[in-house]
Formats: C-alpha cells, sequence, structure tokens
C-alpha cells in the first residue's frame, strides 16, 4: 500500500513539474511577445475561413474574406461582413479566444492542464480544457526555444481546427502593407501609427463593403427590372407611350413622366434603363415626398462627418450611389425649393456640394422623374422653380389612366391573376361574365395599382373561378364611402369625403391635403377628431 502511494505521489510530482515548464515556457514566450509590440499571423479554419490577422497587446484587427474584424482592447468588438452587416458587442472570452493567438498564449490560465514536449529547437505545448463548457477544447502551440516565439498556433472549437502560422514580429513597413493589401487586405497600419487611425479605416471599409452591396443588389434587381417588352397592353394609348420611351431611351437626356396615381411610372422609368448604354450601372429610386427637407438632402446628397448631430461618418449620397447610372426621383413636386436649386446645379453641370462639405463631387447621372401634380400650376403658385422645370422636362411623357386603356383592362387583370396565383401556390383562376363587365364598367381611380390590390383580394376569398362578390367592396359599391353615406349630417358627409380622397391616394396625407385644399395639420386634426384608421 505505502508503495502504490509512493508510485502515485511520484507521478503527481512529476505531472506538477511538467506544467510548471510548461508555463514557464508560456511564460517567456507572452513576455516575449509584449516586448515586441505586436504579431502579424494568417490563420486558415479548417473546412472554413481564412486570412490575416495582426494584433498589439489586447487589440487586434484581422481581415477575412468574410470580413473585416476588430477589438479595442477594451470592451468593443466590431466586426463587419462582407454583405455589409455590421455587428457590434462586448465580446466573449471564445469569441476572443476563437481570432486572437496573442491569448492563447495564457489560456492556462483560464482552465487548461498544460503538457511540454521538448522536440530538438522546439518546444510543443498542448493545452487541455478541464472544463467541457469552455468553448475551445485542445490548443497546441510550437516555440521556437531560441527566442521564445511561437511559430504554430492551433485549436479546436467543436470538430473545427483553426490553425495560425506566426510570420512576423518586427514593426510594419510600407512594402509589408502594399503586400497585404496585394493579398486582400482593405488597409494597412504600421506599429506607431495613431490607434486613432483604426476606427476611420475600418468606418471606410463599412461604408465600402455597404456601397458595393448595394450596387450588387441594384444590378441584380435591375437585370429583374420590367423592360418595354415585359409592359402588358396593346390600346393605341400605351403603346403609342412605349414608343415615345423606346426613341428616349437611347439618349442621355432628362424624362419627366406625368400620370395619375398607379398609372405605372417607375416601371416605364425601369423599362427606360433597361433600354439605355446605362443598363449595366445602378439603377436607383427615391421617393422626394417620403421624406422631409433636410432628410432628403442627405439622401439625395450624402454629408460629411461632423455636419450636424449624429453624423459620425461620411455618407455617400444617391447621386454619388448612381454614378453611370440611373436615379429616379418620384414625387418631383413634393421637393422643398432649397433643394430644388442644388439639382438644378447637378443637371446643368454634373457638380454639388454635400452637407457640411466645402469640396464639389462631380457624378455622371442621368435624372428621371416623375409626378402626378400640374407642375406647370406649382409654378405658377411659386411652389416649384421654371428652371427646373425646363431641365427635367426635356422629354416629357403622359401615361394614360387605366380608364382610357379599356382594351387593356381584361389582359392586364388576366396577366395579374397568373402572377399573384403562382406566388401563393394555387391554379389561376377564371374571370366570371359578372366578374369581367364589371371590371370593364369600373373607372379604376388608382389605376393599374388599384387592379393589383383587388387582385390580390380576389385571389384570397375566391373558391374557384372570381365571381364579383370576391371583389372589393370599394369596387361594388362603386366608390369609398361608408354605410351611413345618406346621413344629413355635415360631419358625417365630411368624413366620409376624407376617407374617399385617402383611399385615392392610397393614404398619402400630403397628397391627400393638397387635393382637399386644406392644411396638412388640419387633415391629421380631422383624422383624429373623426376616428379614420388610415
Amino acid at each position: 500500500m505505502k508503495k502504490l502511494f509512493s508510485i502515485l505521489t511520484a507521478m503527481l510530482i512529476a505531472i506538477c513539474a511538467e506544467a510548471q515548464t510548461a508555463r514557464q515556457v508560456l511564460d517567456r514566450t507572452a513576455a516575449n511577445l509584449s516586448n515586441k509590440g505586436g504579431v502579424t499571423a494568417s490563420f486558415s479554419i479548417k473546412g472554413g475561413a481564412s486570412g490575416t490577422i495582426k494584433v498589439k497587446g489586447r487589440k487586434f484587427q484581422a481581415t477575412t474574406p468574410q470580413g473585416i474584424v476588430w477589438f479595442d482592447g477594451k470592451t468593443q468588438w466590431t466586426y463587419v461582413k462582407q454583405n455589409g452587416e455590421v455587428n457590434v458587442s462586448n465580446p466573449t472570452e471564445a469569441q476572443l479566444q476563437s481570432i486572437n493567438p496573442y491569448n492563447f498564449i495564457n489560456m492556462y490560465k483560464k482552465g487548461y492542464k498544460a503538457e511540454l514536449k521538448d522536440v530538438g529547437q522546439l518546444y510543443q505545448v498542448y493545452l487541455k480544457a478541464t472544463d467541457k463548457k469552455l468553448g475551445v477544447q485542445e490548443i497546441f502551440i510550437r516555440v521556437d526555444k531560441s527566442s521564445y516565439t511561437p511559430t504554430i498556433l492551433s485549436m479546436r472549437q467543436g470538430k473545427k481546427w483553426t490553425t495560425f502560422t506566426i510570420t512576423d514580429f518586427k514593426k510594419g513597413n510600407i512594402p509589408d502593407g502594399v503586400q497585404a493589401i496585394k493579398n486582400g487586405a482593405f488597409d494597412y497600419i504600421v506599429k506607431g501609427d495613431d490607434n486613432c487611425k483604426i476606427i476611420p479605416i475600418v468606418s471606410r471599409a463599412m461604408d465600402a463593403i455597404a456601397s458595393e452591396q448595394k450596387k450588387k443588389t441594384s444590378r441584380a434587381t435591375t437585370a429583374n427590372s420590367p423592360t418595354f417588352d415585359t409592359i402588358v397592353g396593346k390600346s393605341a394609348a400605351i403603346t403609342d407611350v412605349i414608343r415615345q420611351a423606346m426613341k428616349v431611351a437611347a439618349t442621355d437626356v432628362s424624362v419627366l413622366i406625368n400620370g395619375e396615381t398607379g398609372t405605372g411610372k417607375e416601371v416605364f422609368a425601369q423599362a427606360i434603363h433597361s433600354a439605355s448604354h446605362r443598363s449595366s450601372q445602378a439603377f436607383l429610386a427615391l421617393n422626394c415626398s417620403a421624406f422631409s427637407r433636410e432628410l432628403l438632402e442627405s439622401e439625395l446628397f450624402g454629408y460629411k462627418a461632423g455636419a450636424f448631430t449624429g453624423a459620425v461618418k461620411d455618407k455617400r449620397g444617391l447621386l454619388e450611389e448612381a454614378n453611370h447610372g440611373t436615379l429616379f426621383l418620384d414625387e418631383i413636386g413634393e421637393m422643398a425649393l432649397e433643394l430644388q436649386a442644388k439639382l438644378l446645379r447637378v443637371l446643368e453641370t454634373g457638380e454639388f456640394v454635400k452637407v457640411g462639405d466645402t469640396k464639389t463631387t462631380r457624378v455622371d447621372v442621368r435624372i428621371l422623374s416623375a409626378t402626378n401634380r400640374n407642375l406647370k400650376e406649382e409654378i405658377a403658385n411659386g411652389r416649384f422653380r421654371e428652371d427646373l422645370y425646363f431641365r427635367l422636362s426635356v422629354f416629357r411623357i403622359l401615361l394614360p389612366p387605366l380608364r382610357q386603356r379599356k382594351e387593356d383592362i381584361l389582359l392586364l387583370a388576366l396577366h395579374f391573376i397568373g402572377r399573384y396565383a403562382k406566388q401563393i401556390g394555387r391554379p389561376a383562376p377564371a374571370l366570371s361574365s359578372e366578374a369581367k363587365n364589371l371590371f370593364l364598367s369600373y373607372p379604376w381611380p388608382g389605376n393599374v395599382r388599384e387592379m393589383m390590390n383587388a387582385i390580390e383580394h380576389a385571389l384570397i376569398v375566391c373558391d374557384g373561378e372570381i365571381n364579383r362578390h370576391d371583389l372589393p367592396i370599394d369596387m361594388l359599391s362603386g366608390d369609398t364611402t361608408t354605410a351611413d353615406d345618406d346621413s344629413f349630417d355635415l360631419k358625417s358627409v365630411e368624413r366620409n369625403h376624407i376617407i374617399k380622397v385617402l383611399h385615392h391616394t392610397h393614404g398619402n396625407k400630403t397628397e391627400t391635403a393638397r387635393m382637399l385644399k386644406i392644411g396638412l395639420t388640419t387633415l391629421y386634426r380631422k383624422i383624429e377628431e373623426y376616428g379614420i384608421t388610415v
């Protein structure tokens, strides 16, 4: 028994001695790395990503094909994915261990059993987790005896091994930076640079990734965008408009598209872009009525960091994003007069000044615009610049309302029935005779957009073919008023009329107020007073 106890004691002493030796090696290696001020490593994950990493103390920056990772050494962990998605959070220990080779050196203090092997000119340190809850279960470090610098470092998370090849301990230089950029790095910071440079570099990288992703999305959208061949209709009214639009598409002139709500102004703008020599570039659309004056200026022209509270970094506007492509400005009549002057300069010179900037930015972009307003009336009332009108309307296209395209109504109806039936995974139903008659007699105040909504509604409720009673109640009643229309009470009449106009404008309160010839504030007050749900 005593002999067995002696053997176990000797084994325990030997294990402790080996662990102590491993700790000494790791302590000296960690101190050596700290004295050298930084480390550069390439890494690869078996069956996954690879890239390069730079470490200085607890600060590090990693570049991979999947994105950029940066840790400020204190609390903030930033991960910028290649698709532009940005995550900023406090890192977990497992996250730090999975990306920062410097931390591996001290990991034996965090619940790992250490073993050491003396192999010629190298020490091999093997760390194994004593707690299965730890994210990294195994770590292997190869250390050069003469310099106490690690050359290989591997770790296992689950079944995946990540291997770091340590390549450099010296102060960075310009040739290293050039090579790093050739290898795919976004930028390079040499040792001794101000660490405050890191944040602007990461910010620029984020902007570059987001901009490229937006362009890719825009090009992908453009590839599936409407063309003149996909516009449904054979009436003289629409074929004449298509013929005009095809002629102007081959040029670079500005086009103003007029038409009632829902007539397909953006569809025609996309078709013009698709048929132009700019079709391989971005097509971006902006609804001018959806933003306040200040926000619209920022969206359109962009701004410099510090231009206003919250402007923490530079932002490219849509004019810059659409460079060499096409920018479509919907509801151009809603643009404030101050911004109209800036847009006029872009149309005349191709130049503009970002918010908060002093330098001009040049762009080559085609401007297409649309409105359902009478801009000549707006000019007469002092709400629109005449010089801008002439620049925007070098070529004008007037889209006919659906009530003037009787020959196209059933064609469009069958087209949308086929499209939406496919989306919801059911066979395309037929239209009953009664439904066809209603489609032909209904005035379609909301035009093609209203028809699309009506067909989506009918496909949800119909059993078999689409009958008259499957269509929205607005079509059946011939108007959008409620059941108490026979009331002689003035408030009821006013309430119903406001509801009718809101339906006509599809909830656009600015346009509703204009049509009712009342202020927007007055409209909001009446909506609240009458309990109208928009």
